[in-house]
């Protein structure tokens, strides 16, 4: 089977899972702005004008040139990892691609014109991966039933040691209560508002953040 996987960008956890679809018995081809330095996939770069510009007729130019690599390359299933990028094009002209089309979506505005967009992508799909009980309830309340939930996968060898393990790796003490904050220290996910609380709390305690250093 050849695999068409479509992502934006090779930050965060991004590059992990694509070496982890390498390891897959079929034939792999990656259409991405930046080629990751580790990948062997068969790379096919995004329309610069998509990266810089998002807009309709860009989205349209996007689409048409998947549907041409498709056709190229005799694709047999299309994987977007990052559904969330074309959420505002309520899935237009993605019935143009002559191939089954699988949506990876990581999270769900709530809005009733999200609501809509997010039925119409489906509709176009043959399935859809989300990673969270959350959002697998919040499709089943839009009345979608073609997504497979799969909890968000731990890739790095880092999963396969024990918390005592992981606290000494990481220099924690064994008996320290400790935080986890999930991501980059971008300015969105305002981690220096817990920052700001947790210098508050008098009792000793350990924050973990598992992220890029971005704006702190």
């Amino acid at each position: 089977m050849k695999i068409l996987y479509i992502e934006s960008a090779t930050t965060g956890h991004r590059v992990t899972h694509l070496l982890a679809f390498e390891a897959l018995p079929h034939e792999n081809y990656l259409m991405i702005p930046e080629f990751p330095a580790q990948s062997t996939m068969h790379w096919i770069p995004y329309q610069n004008q998509f990266i810089e510009h998002r807009c309709f007729k860009t989205y349209l130019q996007f689409v048409k040139q998947i549907v041409e690599v498709v056709r190229e390359y005799q694709i047999d299933l299309v994987h977007f990892l990052d559904t969330d990028s074309i959420y505002r094009y309520f899935g237009i002209e993605l019935g143009w691609i002559p191939c089954p089309v699988l949506l990876t979506c990581h999270g769900l505005k709530t809005s009733r014109l999200h609501d809509i967009a997010i039925r119409r992508l489906y509709s176009r799909a043959e399935y859809g991966v989300i990673h969270t009980k959350h959002l697998a309830q919040r499709l089943q309340s839009l009345g979608i039933s073609n997504y497979v939930h799969i909890e968000n996968p731990m890739l790095e060898p880092m999963s396969q040691l024990t918390v005592s393990q992981a606290r000494e790796h990481f220099g924690i003490a064994q008996d320290a209560f400790t935080i986890g904050a999930l991501g980059a220290t971008a300015a969105y996910k305002r981690m220096d508002i817990l920052v700001e609380a947790l210098n508050q709390v008098t009792e000793s305690c350990t924050l973990l953040v598992a992220g890029k250093a971005d704006v702190y």
